[in-house]
């Protein structure tokens, strides 16, 4: 027997056949009535119908198909409105039967939807779909989920969706009380790892705060102004963090009303990591062409660090100052500060960015090496231009026995030397100042000492210039020389070939005193003291 199909928008006294039956549209009851074959004659028969319609052989059997008719026709007949393909059929008013315009059932997908259709496409074969839809641009589809009546308990759940694997939950989202009180809640996450149990991976708490990888632990000391996404937990032993994928550039940035007003940044392609502030760069860590690191702070983008070698590390502060150190092997070649210039190896130097017009931009730069400082200047006023190389003079240097050379090519130094003064008990109550190297120059050597007995203390001043050789070629010219007379003197002062000496004499027989010397003149002075 086919399904009764009653025309939609029926008129009164409109009819309608199927299965051997005829039946009547009533307009006042909004029915549609058999009216042939009689109800009365068939109504008689309807046990026997029951009993065919129970009967799987006969598919056509007419007798149960009218009997089962005929049974309803004995307490008022059944119908059904606004009937169509794949409506859900629901209880009416009586005995009137509902075909759903917005519900329907196409075997796969159950649909709840506005005006009887949705604006989206669902895909079909094997797949079910719940679909909820609204009735217009202006109406929205909702699911609701909670539990029978408020609840004072806290982490209960209060609704969940569950996906399963086979007989295997693998995925839970679930709607959650977060305090004792009734009207707060938070979303909680779950995913299963193979082998694992579901374990709950990402939380949004009532407070806005969205914790991942939390696993529902304590997150102590956590502080209140920034805790708007938290990673982890105070006892999580694996690492934690965040990647970035991308092919040109990753960034996090830092916003307010004006726009982005912060941010740190990773370019790809320039291999760099930035940091920025007011809208621009500030600060950059990055590397060379020799793959050795550069940074950049506050400089500007026109002037970045082209320090190009790679045998140190180079950070560059404003426009025109570079620190640098050495890298490995590298470990006593030049590390310092250069002005518009850049150190390679020991004592290359090469120009920064902006190209020098006499003395203005004119590179100078203060290095470290064997203990020792050196300082240089550019004392041309050629223009040269960015990474051109350099020949730059030592200036000044001072090595690590306290000697301060200076001037150009280094002629000149000062030195400074503490000596002691034994007393008269047997030895080494003299103190020698031996003074050897000069070549062709001069110097002046002056002294001072003091015994600690406070009876014997004195100076002097010596000026020598020409050339110290055996054969006296220089000159030794005593400008000063004072003491008390009392337990210590200088006792000699005289040359001794190509060198020439004063001598200290302690007379006290116990106490120990000391004194200074200092040699202000030719870099290759040496003054030596013994005592004898």
């Amino acid at each position: 027997m086919s399904a009764l199909n009653f025309p939609n928008s029926p008129s009164n006294g409109d009819t309608y056949s199927a299965n051997g039956l005829t039946y009547t549209y009533n307009s006042s009851s909004t029915k549609w009535v058999r009216t042939s074959p009689s109800v009365g004659a068939q109504g008689a028969t309807g046990p026997t119908g029951a009993q065919g319609a129970a009967g799987a052989q006969g598919a056509t059997a007419a007798a149960g198909a009218q009997g089962a008719a005929g049974a309803q026709g004995a307490t008022g007949s059944a119908t059904i409105t606004a009937n169509a393909n794949d409506r859900v059929i629901t209880g009416g008013s009586g005995t009137n039967l509902v075909g759903e315009t917005r519900l329907t059932f196409d075997g796969n997908s159950l649909d709840i939807t506005g005006s009887g259709s949705h604006p989206f496409t669902v895909g079909g074969g094997d797949y079910r779909n719940l679909i909820i839809s609204g009735n217009s641009q202006s109406s929205s589809g909702f699911i609701y989920l909670g539990n029978g009546a408020a609840t004072t308990n806290a982490d209960f759940d209060l609704g969940r969706i569950r996906i399963y694997n086979g007989a295997t939950q693998v995925v839970q989202i679930a709607g959650t009380t977060d305090t004792s009180a009734n009207d707060d809640g938070r979303i909680d996450f779950y995913t299963r790892n193979t082998g694992g149990s579901l374990q709950e991976r990402l939380r949004i708490d009532s407070e806005g705060r969205t914790l991942l990888n939390n696993l529902g632990n304590a997150t102590p000391g956590l502080s209140a102004n920034a805790d708007d996404l938290v990673i982890g937990y105070g006892t999580q032993s694996g690492e934690t963090g965040i990647t970035m994928y991308s092919t040109s550039t990753s960034g996090i940035r830092f916003n307010d009303n004006s726009g982005t007003d912060g941010g740190i940044e990773y370019s790809h392609s320039a291999r760099e990591l930035r940091f920025n502030s007011a809208g621009a760069v500030r600060l950059a860590f990055g590397i060379n062409a020799s793959n050795t690191p550069v940074f950049n702070l506050g400089v500007t983008a026109a002037d970045y660090n082209n320090h190009n070698k790679g045998d140190r590390t180079s950070v560059k502060v404003g426009d025109y100052l570079n620190i640098e150190s050495a890298r490995g092997a590298g470990h006593n070649s030049r590390a310092g500060l250069g002005y518009n210039c850049y150190f390679h190896s020991l004592e290359d130097f090469y120009c920064g960015t902006n190209s020098p017009s006499s003395g203005d931009n004119r590179p100078a730069a203060y290095g470290m090496a064997y203990g020792n400082h050196y300082f240089y200047s550019d004392a041309s006023n050629t223009a040269h231009s960015a990474q051109a190389q350099l020949t730059m003079s030592k200036l000044m240097e001072i090595n690590r026995n306290g000697r301060i050379k200076y001037g150009p090519n280094l002629v000149h130094q000062l030195h400074s030397q503490q000596f002691l003064m034994y007393p008269n008990n047997g030895s080494n109550n003299i103190t020698r100042l031996t003074f050897t190297g000069l070549i062709s120059g001069t110097y002046i050597a002056q002294i001072g000492y003091y015994n600690a007995a406070g009876q014997g203390y004195g100076g002097a001043l010596f000026h020598v210039s020409g050339y110290q050789t055996a054969s006296y070629t220089y000159n030794v010219k005593e400008l000063e020389r004072w003491d008390n007379a009392g337990n210590s003197s200088i006792s000699t002062a005289a040359k001794y070939n190509s060198s020439w000496v004063i001598d200290i004499t302690n007379t006290h027989g116990s106490y120990t005193g000391g004194g200074e010397v200092s040699v202000h003149g030719d870099a290759q002075v040496t003054c030596t003291i013994t005592y004898v």
